[in-house]
């Protein structure tokens, strides 16, 4: 059964593998050509945010399927399932197109700057790093259980912990990028117990079994009667946020908190580094540091997951609920296209506060940038909307992303307002694709007003007497 799982994950993941293999290619060519040199960070430590991106992160949505609950599999079918795509496929996908690049790198007559050791030990960190990640996923489920029976403020706060959790995937490879050793011979006695137990927790994670409803975010259990009949009977400001705001409420918070929690833990690791408590924060806009002022491009690193998280549409799960609320199509497409322009000014305010705590008041304030990145958002929650679940409409808005950030950055009145209109222009786009998907969809109100059959039993019509 565990056999069948795995096959039907290879085949309902498939465009994700043929969308991502081109993109793997060209960088390993990159490293293949250049050395490890390349980039800002070793090819390990590339291969580690990859096997991230396809393994952990990925794996418990695909098996997260409530279509599967209603097959013949247990449990631990399912978990040892998860276990075998995200530790064994990903690093395996990940080492093929490795191994691709090399040979067509030798193919035609060149000698690669990387040796076939470090590919080979950057398969072993990448499964080290794939099954040490993928316990944590239904911990965090557990975590928010267990805050979710603290009152509803408290238990708003596990929403954050995918998003800190996926940060942490892709952000601790890049910090531990030149700890990690391109040889055998360059192990060292603080690195091999750290990998001997990261393989620890892999083959402990796969010997362990989580509960059903943890690494897959299924619906709670009613909480028993005894507990509602001691709550007390008074209104709290949760329960004054009823419909539209009980949605954009958590949603707002968990952003700022993801991203004031990720600059207080970068500022502490700068402290504990000698680096600087402000390392991260970039004194100029621009995605790479050709003056050698410090920076280290971290304008470019920062922006990216600002826009990822931006990215994820709160409105997308409730859409077929906001067309069953007393809502007109155009007062639901404002609130999709308000949404994102309300989440680009909090995080703006927030790298202004952090950049006025480093260097003091910023010199400009580039509005055109937040209003460009919002009308893109815009554009990213329309296309997320109109194309559930399809994988190329998510690559291509992630291969979007850095170009247009590159363009948003450059420096330049002509510049400035050429990303404005940019912006402008995906706004309007969002705006018709939105009312499309609205008036269009098969699950709108339109159902509800087909003629319906009369409630109750068709009596027989009595015969008129003569």
């Amino acid at each position: 059964m565990v056999a069948r799982l795995v096959i039907d994950v290879v085949w309902r993941n498939r465009w994700t593998y043929v969308l991502m293999s081109p993109m793997l290619i060209l960088f390993w060519l990159t490293y293949v050509a250049g050395g490890s040199g390349a980039f800002s960070i070793g090819m390990p430590a590339l291969s580690l945010v990859a096997t991230a991106v396809l393994g952990p992160s990925l794996a418990p949505v695909l098996m997260g399927l409530r279509e599967l609950r209603h097959l013949p599999v247990t449990s631990r079918d399912i978990w040892r399932t998860t276990w075998v795509a995200a530790v064994i496929l990903a690093p395996t996908f990940v080492l093929v197109t490795q191994t691709i690049t090399a040979l067509l790198f030798t193919v035609f007559g060149a000698r690669p700057a990387v040796s076939i050791e470090t590919m080979l030990l950057s398969s072993v960190y990448d499964v080290a790093w794939a099954g040490a990640l993928l316990p944590l996923f239904p911990l965090s489920g557990y975590l928010g259980r267990a805050l979710s029976r603290h009152g509803r403020a408290v238990g708003a706060l596990p929403l954050a912990s995918p998003i800190a959790l996926l940060l942490g995937c892709f952000g601790l490879p890049i910090l531990i990028s030149d700890a990690l050793p391109t040889s055998v011979a360059a192990f060292t006695p603080a690195t091999t117990p750290v990998l001997v137990a990261c393989f620890a927790i892999a083959f402990a994670a796969l010997v362990w079994t989580p509960q059903r409803g943890a690494p897959f975010g299924e619906r709670g259990r009613p909480r028993p009667a005894y507990i509602l009949a001691t709550d007390p009977m008074r209104k709290r400001l949760a329960d004054r946020l009823t419909g539209i705001p009980r949605v954009t409420v958590p949603s707002l918070l968990t952003t700022i908190a993801v991203v004031v929690g990720a600059c207080i833990a970068l500022a502490v690791y700068g402290v504990a580094s000698g680096s600087g408590a402000w390392w991260f924060v970039p004194r100029a806009l621009d995605p790479f540091d050709r003056a050698y002022t410090g920076d280290r491009g971290l304008t470019y690193v920062l922006l990216v997951p600002c826009g990822v998280i931006a990215m994820i549409g709160i409105w997308t799960p409730w859409a077929r609920l906001l067309k069953v609320l007393p809502l007109s199509v155009r007062r639901i497409n404002a609130l999709l296209l308000i949404t994102p322009f309300a989440t680009w000014v909090w995080l703006w305010l927030v790298g202004l506060a952090v950049y006025s705590l480093a260097y003091g008041p910023p010199p400009t304030l580039r509005l055109d940038l937040p209003f460009g990145l919002a009308g893109i958002t815009a554009l990213a929650h329309a296309v997320l909307l109109r194309f559930q679940g399809r994988v190329p409409g998510i690559a291509f808005i992630g291969a979007m992303l850095p170009p247009l950030l590159e363009g948003g950055l450059r420096d330049g009145t002509s510049a400035q307002i050429a990303f404005s209109i940019i912006g402008a222009i995906a706004l309007g786009v969002a705006a018709v694709i939105n009312h499309r998907t609205l008036t269009l969809s098969t699950s709108s109100s339109s159902v509800y007003r087909r003629p319906q059959p009369p409630f109750g039993m068709r009596t027989s019509r009595p015969a008129s007497s003569a």
